[in-house]
């Protein structure tokens, strides 16, 4: 399985929210299996095309420091979910995915980003969870 980091965008974090992710406490586990953290955001139609400008932004920052890309992936077919995006941050360990947080937590860019996009106010993150590998 090939493993991706994605730098958040937390877009909403989704940009906004995942810098505030527990770093601390993920940093304590030093290795493990492979993690990734899943981000869920509720954008209107009429917002999409601004929030992936914002998503671009926010993975060319992620480029930048050295992390590997980020899924985004935008719910079809599904009820009143329907248009929901999530953003997939895949890491190594709980360790890789503190290590790199702790990079986006350090860059006037992207905190810069986040506050863009919080102030546009054009998406709302809905959840926040990290996902361990368990695939026998």
């Amino acid at each position: 399985m090939k493993h991706r980091i994605g730098w958040a965008l937390a877009l909403s974090l989704a940009v906004a929210g995942w810098i505030t992710a527990p770093t601390a406490a993920l940093a304590d586990h030093h290795e493990g299996p492979a993690v990734s953290q899943v981000i869920v955001v509720d954008v209107a139609p009429q917002n999409m095309e601004a929030y992936m400008g914002y998503v671009k932004r926010a993975q060319g920052i992620a480029k930048d420091l050295g992390l590997p890309p980020f899924q985004v992936l935008r719910a079809t077919f599904s009820g009143d979910s329907t248009g929901t995006v999530a953003i997939i941050i895949e890491a190594e360990s709980l360790a890789a995915l503190a290590a790199n947080q702790a990079k986006t937590a350090g860059s006037e860019q992207w905190k810069k980003m986040v506050s863009d996009i919080q102030k546009a106010g054009i998406s709302r993150v809905t959840s926040r969870s990290i996902w361990e590998d368990v695939t026998p």
